[in-house]
């Protein structure tokens, strides 16, 4: 009886130690983290056009984001010049990087930035027309660039520089060094982004042959003509020395061999004035009958040969006399000049 009683002992304890061992290994596992929760989208109202090139190889529209998450530009829009349909709408796939940059191409000349392209638009973007790009996300606008005004397609003046913020996602646009794809924070500042067209200058010839025989009377040979009106902007005006008793602007009637001329003398001082009204002078070109010593010398103190134009800049410029070959009384004689002012 003992001995069976040790034995269902032995044979209880070892079933409790069977069912301690089959509660540890058959314990229910802890829930795990579970799957990636979504990440939260960006804002993408702090989407803009960073920069817009328009040189050849390079024409593009750069977008920044400024968010610290990706932004969709999904159903995000970009118009040029008030147009009605979108230049280039962005898709699902299209996404910009947290502080990343986007780059929609113009439809040709980007062959200096075909490994950045993210997008190509349905337009190009000229650096010599007036330009008005608005980034928009349905009906709001997110950003926008102007280039002058319209009507839109005005030419005015060309760059090669880009047209950039000088931070990324800043207020102030300048020329800047092209940097597209990439920040524009240190680039080079190229001065102001020009708004306006460029002013063509005009220009009038005064061939003083057949402006003397045009007068009422017609020019006297050997007459001194100290002013000339040559239009309602352009005025002519001869000088000399103070108490001379021979002056300048004297007109001299030639032949075929000698050309008529409105001639200066270095002794006499002075010389020829010509002065703008409500016009700025750009440049002036003399044509000589002959020089007989005597080359008109520019306000910049350089001595002009005949048919050599001279920048002028202002609304006057004096014209002096000097020899070239050591004559005591160098003349200038002027057959001919072409003023240029806008």
């Amino acid at each position: 009886m003992k001995k069976l009683f040790y034995f269902g002992a032995a044979i209880a304890a070892l079933s409790l130690m069977v069912a301690c061992g089959g509660n540890k290994d058959n314990t229910t596992p802890e829930p795990g983290p579970g799957p990636d929760p979504t990440p939260e989208a960006g804002d993408v109202t702090k989407v803009c056009i960073n920069e817009v090139c328009g040189v050849t190889g390079y024409k593009s529209v750069e977008l920044y984001n400024a968010d610290t998450k990706e932004v969709s530009l999904e159903g995000v829009a970009l118009f040029k010049n008030d147009a009605e349909a979108a230049t280039w709408t962005g898709t699902a796939t299209d996404k910009i990087a947290a502080g990343g940059y986007f780059v929609i191409a113009a439809k040709k000349e980007t062959g200096n930035i075909t490994e950045i392209i993210n997008a190509t638009a349905g337009d190009s973007f000229s650096p010599k027309q007036t330009l008005k790009l608005e980034l928009k996300k349905d009906a709001a606008v997110l950003s926008s660039f102007v280039r002058g005004e319209a009507p839109w397609g005005t030419e005015i003046e060309s760059t090669d520089y880009s047209f950039g913020r000088t931070a990324d996602g800043g207020e102030t646009w300048r020329l800047l060094d092209i940097t597209v794809g990439a920040s524009n924070n240190a680039a080079v500042d190229h001065g102001e982004i020009p708004t306006t067209a460029p002013v063509v200058a005009e220009s009038v010839t005064v061939n003083f042959k057949a402006w003397g025989a045009a007068q009422d009377p017609a020019w006297s040979d050997g007459a001194e003509y100290a002013e000339i009106v040559v239009n309602e902007f352009i005025k002519l005006t001869a000088s000399w020395t103070e108490g001379s008793a021979t002056h300048n602007g004297i007109w001299y009637i030639g032949n075929d061999e000698v050309p008529s001329d409105w001639r200066f003398y270095q002794a006499r001082g002075g010389g020829m004035t010509i002065t703008a009204t409500g016009k700025e002078l750009v440049s002036a070109t003399f044509t000589y009958a002959n020089k007989n010593g005597g080359i008109a010398v520019g306000p910049d103190s350089k001595q002009y040969e005949s048919g050599v134009k001279a920048p002028l800049s202002g609304t006057s410029a004096l014209f002096t006399v000097a020899s070239t070959t050591g004559a005591t009384n160098g003349q200038w004689r002027i057959q001919e000049m072409v003023i240029e002012y806008k």
